[in-house]
């Protein structure tokens, strides 16, 4: 037995019970009618109609009833979406589901039922579906911050039927192309959108939609416009050296967000203004820490000499500028010498100390900067002209063997990679390994371990007729290796202008003990101390 038929005989059914709870056998009335009801579930897109109809208690195969729905008032036929009925309720009574309806619009509708190709209508009635915002509304965006906002809307699915649902918003930049932002958290009739890939201060224009069976509904737009970014940096000045200084502050990010920051920092002895720092000055890139602190050592100054700095930030493409600032480095002390009676004159204290027990400063050698301060770590990679992983290769200068690097055959400082001669000038310059063995030489000098103004050292008195009471304290300072200093105040490590040819990665240098002075050689990225000589 096929669907139809079933559902006639069920039909059959109904009607025998019904007619016969109403009247006796020899009062059954044979008619045939269809009776509009009302529509209910209405939406904007959808809406659920009811109708009754009257069969004869004979009936046939051939016959059908339900709702013809319509813009039209005259709901005809031909021009009039059919929804039949599938069934009944023990009064005759049916509802039809109808199909996708146009929001915010009056139908017209009537009940029919068709049997032995004869129609009969019941009356004719309207209703009219929601407006579009019943179901979905563009809502305020909030939480607007330079790069994120939270897009809302209203989702009222209430009576809609879909078998398929997406819903989401369509953004559009000022200038720009529109984007579609689905989401997936509709929640109590509402749902919302984090969009964090926005840009700063930009007008935006969205509206929210909901696809229905893949069917679009579009909400009326609404309009935000994202926050400018709000950023501040800071520079000041510390640590001022004869010929280098440190500029730190802070870069200080008010607004919500992730951003890219970086920053530059300019500095000229002869510029004052930013243009001027900008266009002329020389340039450092600084890092900036997850805290936004940074910190920035320049180095290779003149000494005695006044220079104006600024630090220009970037957060994303936005620029701040830090105030400018100045500082003057400091003179470099130049030492007085003692003649011992040999073939050069002794500088009375090590470089960049301004009295004889003063450490002074720790130099690289082949390098002219003072580390003692600087947070680098001294190894291979930031040795003066070396650019290899170890010390057995990637030599540019100062080097004797082709595997080690590229030859010069130099094996004496030359005055510009002379710490004493870049920085003092003058006659002045690094001792030579053989001026250090005339030094080191007992015949010429005594050589006593001793402590002056709480400071160990030797000290070098000549013995050098007519120079008997000439002496120099060389104080024991240690050395600088890795990132820290060892065997400060226990011996004393001072560098040569030789290189140890033999290795081409070492120089000639001195180390004094208490019971021992003699030469040695170090590698040549570690930190010493230096004397100064001068013919």
């Amino acid at each position: 037995m096929n669907r139809t038929s079933s559902f006639v005989a069920f039909v059959a059914i109904v009607i025998s019970s019904v007619l016969s709870c109403q009247k006796g056998p020899e009062e059954i009335e044979e008619k045939v009618g269809a009776f509009t009801g009302e529509a209910t579930h209405i939406s904007c897109r959808s809406a659920r109609l009811s109708g009754k109809v009257a069969l004869s208690q004979t009936t046939s195969d051939n016959f059908s009833f339900g709702v013809l729905y319509s813009t039209s008032s005259d709901v005809l036929p031909d021009d009039a979406t059919r929804q039949e009925a599938t069934e009944v309720d023990a009064q005759m009574s049916f509802t039809v589901d109808t199909g996708v309806l146009e929001p915010e619009t009056t139908y017209y509708y009537r009940s029919y039922i068709i049997q032995n190709d004869e129609v009969e209508y019941g009356e004719t009635k309207s209703f009219k579906t929601l407006a579009l915002s019943s179901m979905i509304q563009t809502l305020d965006a909030d939480n607007i911050n330079p790069k994120d906002a939270t897009l809302n809307a209203m989702l009222d699915l209430t009576d809609c039927n879909y078998s398929s649902l997406e819903y989401g918003f369509e953004l559009t930049p000022e200038g720009g192309q529109t984007e579609t932002l689905i989401a997936n958290n509709l929640s109590a009739k509402a749902f919302s959108y984090l969009d964090e890939n926005l840009s700063h201060n930009t007008g935006y224009s969205f509206f929210a939609y909901v696809k229905l069976d893949g069917i679009p509904y579009k909400a009326e737009p609404k309009t935000f416009t994202t926050a400018s970014i709000q950023a501040s940096v800071t520079a000041e000045v510390s640590d001022i050296k004869c010929i280098s200084a440190t500029i730190s502050g802070r870069l200080d990010v008010q607004s919500e967000g992730s951003f890219s920051n970086s920053a530059v920092l300019y500095y000229s002895s002869s510029e004052s203004t930013l243009e001027g720092l900008e266009s002329n000055g020389a340039s450092r890139n600084v890092y900036i820490k997850e805290d936004g602190s940074y910190s920035a050592v320049l180095s290779s100054l003149s000494s005695s000499t006044s220079y104006n700095f600024v630090v220009v930030a970037k957060v994303d493409d936005v620029e701040f500028v830090s105030a400018i600032g100045n500082f003057s480095t400091l003179t470099f002390p130049i030492p007085s010498s003692v003649d011992l009676g040999l073939s050069v004159k002794w500088a009375s204290a090590n470089l960049g100390a301004s009295t004889p027990t003063e450490y002074g400063g720790y130099y690289q050698w082949a390098g002219i900067e003072d580390i003692s301060k600087m947070s680098m770590k001294l190894n291979w990679s930031n040795c003066p002209y070396h650019t290899g992983s170890d010390y057995t290769s990637g030599w540019t200068k100062y080097n004797t063997k082709s595997s080690y690097g590229t030859v010069d055959n130099r094996t004496v400082l030359e005055a510009m990679d002379d710490a004493v001669s870049a920085n003092v000038g003058g006659n002045w310059r690094m001792p030579t390994i053989d001026e250090w063995n005339e030094l080191l030489n007992t015949v010429n000098c005594s050589w006593t371990w001793t402590t002056i103004d709480g400071v160990n050292g030797y000290r070098v008195q000549s013995k050098k007729s007519g120079y008997t009471d000439n002496w120099i304290f060389l104080p024991a300072a240690g050395y600088r290796t890795g990132e820290f200093l060892s065997y400060g105040g226990s011996y004393g490590y001072y560098w040569s202008s030789s290189l140890n040819t033999a290795t081409t990665a070492s120089a000639f240098n001195i180390i004094l003990k208490p019971n021992d002075f003699s030469v040695d050689n170090y590698n040549r990225y570690c930190g010493q101390s230096i004397r100064p000589v001068m013919e």
